[in-house]
């Protein structure tokens, strides 16, 4: 499974909650193999941030 987290649906995740507090994300997710990935940008008061995350299912 693959999908992206934008300015648009940022609010319909976990990750996108999280940073909606602070600002916007924009993001993709990536679920294989048993692996969750996350991987793009982050913004926390005006300053954009890498996002990537790996997570073992």
């Amino acid at each position: 499974m693959e999908t992206k987290i934008t300015e648009n649906n940022h609010l319909d995740s976990e990750v996108g909650l999280y940073f909606g507090e602070h600002g916007s994300v924009e993001a993709q997710v990536f679920i294989k193999d048993g692996w969750i990935r996350i991987i793009g940008f982050g913004e926390v008061y005006g300053k954009k941030y890498p996002i990537k995350i790996n997570f073992k299912l």
